[in-house]
């Protein structure tokens, strides 16, 4: 292996290793932005449209879920969750 291979090598695991602290920070930055989150219920949509609107919601987690319901059933582990990495907390809670 030539210099030029040494070196590619050496900037290659840098980048990486700068690539993988900006995308840490960036998460953390991303966690911080307050959220303004008003319950609403949805009388008029059909369970389908509720079922998109939460799994739209929870997409995008990265670390922790909370998810807090009056009317929450077992299946609602297995219909929202199943696609949220395994690296995320997931609490869910009755209100009451």
């Amino acid at each position: 292996m030539g210099l030029a291979d040494q070196f590619i090598i050496r900037l290659f695991a840098r980048f990486s290793d700068a690539l993988r602290e900006v995308r840490s920070r960036f998460f953390k930055l991303v966690e911080e932005v307050p959220i303004t989150w008003e319950a609403k219920l949805y009388q008029a949509n059909t369970p389908f449209t509720v079922y998109m609107r939460l799994q739209d919601a929870i997409a995008g987690v990265q670390q922790r879920l909370d998810y807090f319901d009056n009317f929450l059933k077992e299946d609602f582990f297995q219909l929202y969750l199943r696609h949220v990495g395994p690296n995320v907390a997931k609490a869910g809670k009755t209100a009451n």
